[in-house]
């Protein structure tokens, strides 16, 4: 039996292979390596710094971000019982609001429809031209009466009048008085028709002053005017048909005053006028065309000076600022615009029924009174503004104890009134 001894191998035995040791870990690490708690410092101190000045830009920021004023306004209120009250207006007076006096002014324009009918038959007929002119008193200060059947001149000789007397405004210092009116020819004919020109009033001669000063033109053709045969239609026909242009007129004209007034001006029914001139007929392509015309005058009011001169001597009239009638349409408003009077100087409105008038004030006032002043000021300076019922005043950031120098940062907000 062999007994020759397996030999164990020992720790001397094994080879180390030192290019596989910790050397080669060494090589696999990137040549630019940087330690990695250097990376960390490096990246903690950039977030840091960037925080600083996020915080520092909204701080900065806030007082322009969140910063407004809001100063909320609840006015006064007057309460107005009018029975039977009669007030004076004046055209165009200069006055202004201040003087407590009503003025009114003016807006006219003409209005025309018409319709072809079948003819009847065929006739002689005569008839006069009529048309609108506008008379000018550029003489008098004062509203200049004309006579029933005052005569208008062409240089030509042709005359018209109008059928009524009438009353033309006095002239102001930018411009003289005017006034729309229906004339007539005296004669029938179609010479008589015109479309434009000036006329004068052969009355006045012997007044140099007045005959120069008082003056017209024609504002719509002056037409109708016809001496012949023509087609015509019965009477029962033409009836029908004027009424029914006449009525379609009215609704059209009282719809479209809005939008012929001024803006902030108001008109009453009352003192909306309209005129009709004498239906006229041709003859066009062998039909029988009825025409009707009309003038249209509306009296119309500046909203604030009325509401201001009705307020004159109202209960709790706080004395300065103005008002504004909350609901017009609880008081009833005639107006009665006589011109037959001789002394007639104004026209006369009456008035019935509540109002409540709310009272205004300047805001651009109340803004530049309140700039840069501290908070606790608001209650010193609404004792210059007795239109004022109460006020609060909201201003961001809650840390601020003035107002905006600058009068643009403010935002006024005049409460409903129940």
């Amino acid at each position: 039996m062999n007994e020759s001894k397996i030999k164990r191998p020992s720790i001397r035995d094994l080879q180390i292979d030192r290019a596989q040791s910790g050397a080669s870990k060494e090589r696999r690490m990137p040549a630019n390596h940087t330690p990695s708690s250097k990376k960390r410092g490096f990246s903690m101190g950039w977030w840091v710094l960037a925080a600083v000045l996020l915080v520092s830009a909204t701080v900065i920021s806030l007082p322009v971000v969140f910063s407004d004023t809001t100063i909320n306004i609840t006015p006064v209120v007057s309460r107005a019982i009018f029975d039977d009250a009669v007030f004076n207006a004046f055209q165009n007076n200069s006055e202004g609001e201040d003087s407590g006096l009503l003025s009114y002014s003016v807006v006219g324009w003409t209005a025309n429809k018409s319709e072809q009918l079948e003819p009847t038959g065929r006739e002689q007929v005569e008839e006069k031209a009529s048309g609108v002119i506008t008379v000018y008193n550029n003489y008098t200060t004062k509203k200049q009466r004309l006579i029933k059947n005052t005569r208008f001149e062409t240089s030509d000789g042709r005359v018209y009048r109008v059928r009524n007397s009438i009353m033309v405004p006095g002239k102001t210092d930018s411009a003289p008085g005017e006034l729309d009116v229906t004339v007539y020819a005296d004669e029938t004919g179609d010479k008589y028709n015109l479309n434009t020109g000036s006329l004068s009033l052969p009355g006045l001669k012997s007044l140099a002053d007045m005959y120069t000063g008082i003056y017209a033109k024609v504002k719509t053709p002056i037409a109708g005017g016809f001496s012949g045969e023509r087609a015509i239609v019965s009477e029962e026909n033409k009836a029908t048909t004027s009424s029914t242009l006449r009525e379609s007129m009215n609704i059209a004209i009282m719809q479209e005053i809005q939008s012929r007034i001024p803006a902030d001006t108001r008109y009453f029914k009352s003192g909306v006028y309209i005129t009709f001139a004498d239906t006229q007929e041709r003859e066009v392509d062998g039909k029988v065309e009825v025409i009707e015309s009309a003038t249209v005058e509306v009296l119309v009011f500046d909203k604030k000076q009325f509401a201001a001169a009705l307020s004159q001597g109202v209960a709790g009239n706080p004395g300065k600022g103005y008002p504004v009638i909350k609901d017009i349409s609880k008081l009833s408003i005639l107006i009665d615009n006589n011109t037959e009077e001789e002394d007639e100087s104004s026209i006369k409105i009456s008035v019935n029924g509540d109002a409540d008038f709310i009272w205004h004030f300047n805001e651009d006032d109340l803004k530049q009174d309140l700039a840069g002043k501290q908070r606790e000021a608001l209650t010193t300076i609404l004792t210059g503004y007795p239109t004022i019922e109460k006020a609060e005043a909201i201003i961001r950031p809650f840390w601020r104890s003035t107002f905006p120098n600058n009068v643009n940062d403010f935002t006024i907000t005049v409460l409903e009134v129940e």
